[in-house]
């Protein structure tokens, strides 16, 4: 809010020096005001509803409510612009500049609330609704926007950015909303793009921002963005009918963000595609309970590009394939310091429809099931490398959406903060998506995942970690052992079984099986010592029973010397 205060505060000051013109005491309407102010004039508008439809005619002023002068929201709502179904309720297409702005109204019941064309006021404290093609209008649009409300706008119209339309522009969205807003209303769906927000040719910034329950269409019905450059930071994308984001032949960068909710048939937080090589980034993001009836529950990610995931939690996503990532034609996946946990059916799966290859690099991560959650179909490449983990990272409450780590998880304080992929560098972000320093505390290393946990290691607990989901009664004796301890289980089929031990971080530091094993029950004795046959430390180890590739049970074992 401190930009919006600084603003007005600007405003105030511009004011003191500027001509007032009082409406409805010095004029009868807005649009009379404007008609007889001059460069740098200031129509204040006092508390109603005045049904006009207003043109700045090219005038360099201010128009404003007393929101400008007592910064009260109460006047936001009371002074209302009422468009009356005709036409445009406010236009500027005249090349007014920064120096214009409109402050402090309820614009509704319009064919578009605002429409700018070739010009760059800035538009400010504003609520815009019910208006029936789109709440805003832009077409190379240079300024600002600020806490401003889209929402309930769209009729049966198939138009594009029903919430704010962007095309040729470069701007700033800051502290608004875009809620609501829909189109084709007699239909169960409708063609158009970006319900909410449509961005074509242009570069734009949201941020602190919020983008919620628009729908109604098969492309985006948050924000859909084509050709264009898009950066997303501290932005709330949730509960949109028709996907959260369709991102087409653009970059983007999504930072601090919570894309959440979000339902579609392909990818329904964010569908990525493009022609010619482009790149998304996804920092400090938590992408949560998004579904999709075909592929991609959190991401359809395809052609050509480069997707980086870091220090991001992805969690509960569903869809028929790929429920955090579905993927294909010659794609690139980065993942660091991230966790995908419990995405339906599986974390991310690479097309058969085609022989492209994909190539994915996961990196001190935690992933469910570890490197079998990945299905690349026989034409991807997976480079599973260094601090990868595959234990339940323990959060607090995940069916209530709190993805924050418990004290005793294994994410904590085992990620890194710098680590090169290829030509790419990878940091660990400053702060999580609180704004909570990172690491924390100062000297540790981060966690993985998008909350920092103020612990710099784990806490282990008499429950942490021990997890069994099949009847394998996995088992070992003595527990706590000096200096070996036999490990039992048993198997229902004939299987490839793998046991291992793990250190409490995750990584694993001895194979005790890998074979064919037959029907029955078995055991193996691990006697305390790595891979390299060293002896290892006192402490608490665990290890976990794979069959045919997947992780049937993991358990708990101490050694005290």
């Amino acid at each position: 809010m401190k930009s919006i205060f600084y603003l007005v505060l600007s405003l105030m000051f511009s004011i003191l020096s500027s001509n007032i013109i009082n409406i409805p005491a010095d004029q009868p309407t807005i649009q009379a005001g404007i008609d007889i102010s001059v460069e740098s004039d200031t129509v204040l508008v006092q508390p109603g509803t005045y049904i006009e439809n207003i043109n700045y005619n090219g005038k360099n002023i201010t128009v404003a409510s007393l929101y400008l002068t007592i910064q009260d929201t109460f006047y936001i709502n009371q002074t209302i612009i009422e468009g009356n179904q005709y036409e445009n309720v406010v236009v500027f297409e005249n090349e007014e500049d920064t120096i214009s702005v409109l402050i402090g109204f309820t614009i509704k019941n319009g064919n578009n609330g605002i429409k700018c064309i070739n010009s760059n006021p800035r538009l400010t404290s504003l609520s815009i609704s019910n208006n029936e093609e789109h709440g805003i209008y832009l077409f190379n649009f240079h300024s600002i926007i600020s806490n401003v409300c889209s929402h309930n706008n769209g009729y049966w119209y198939d138009n594009d950015g029903v919430g704010i339309y962007i095309e040729n522009s470069t701007l700033l969205i800051n502290e608004s909303s875009v809620t609501n807003n829909t189109a084709a209303g007699l239909e169960p769906s409708s063609a158009c793009k970006g319900t909410g927000i449509a961005i074509l040719n242009s570069e734009v910034s949201i941020e602190n921002s919020h983008i919620e329950e628009n729908g109604n269409t098969d492309f985006g019905a948050g924000i859909y963005c084509s050709n264009s450059i898009l950066d997303l930071d501290n932005v709330t994308v949730k509960s949109n009918d028709g996907g959260g984001l369709w991102i087409s032949n653009s970059d983007a960068t999504i930072k601090n963000s919570i894309l959440s909710d979000n339902y579609y048939a392909n990818g329904n937080a964010i569908h990525f595609v493009s022609i010619a090589p482009r790149t998304l980034l996804l920092e400090n993001c938590l992408i949560r309970n998004n579904h999709s009836t075909v592929y991609g529950g959190a991401i359809h990610f395809c052609d050509n590009s480069t997707l980086i995931i870091n220090s991001s939690t992805i969690s509960n996503n569903i869809s028929s394939s790929g429920g955090a990532i579905f993927t294909g034609l010659n794609a690139e996946i980065i993942i660091d310091n991230s966790i995908l946990w419990q995405n339906i059916p599986q974390e991310i799966y690479r097309s058969t429809y085609n022989d492209d290859p994909v190539d994915v690099y996961v990196s001190y991560s935690c992933i469910t099931n570890g490197e079998t959650g990945i299905e690349l179909t026989g034409f991807g490449n997976l480079y599973w490398l260094s601090g990868n983990i595959i234990f339940d990272p323990l959060f607090i409450n995940p069916e209530e959406n709190d993805h924050h780590l418990q004290n005793s998880s294994s994410c904590i304080g085992v990620g890194i903060d710098t680590i090169d992929i290829g030509e790419l560098t990878l940091f660990a972000p400053e702060f999580d998506l609180e704004g909570n320093s990172r690491p924390n505390p100062t000297g540790s290393m981060p966690d993985i995942g998008v909350y920092e946990n103020p612990l710099g290691e784990p806490q282990v607990s008499s429950d942490n970690v021990d997890y069994q989901i099949s009847n394998h009664l996995l088992v070992n004796h003595p527990n706590p052992f000096n200096p070996s301890t036999k490990i039992k289980f048993s198997i229902q089929n004939e299987s490839n079984v793998e046991i291992s031990i793990y250190n409490i971080k995750g990584r694993k530091i001895k194979q005790l099986v890998h074979n064919q094993l037959s029907t029955g029950q078995h055991s193996v004795v691990w006697n305390g010592t790595d891979n390299n046959n060293e002896p290892v430390s006192s402490g608490v180890y665990l290890y976990k029973l794979n069959v045919n590739c997947k992780t049937e049970a993991v358990k708990k074992c101490m050694l005290l010397k």
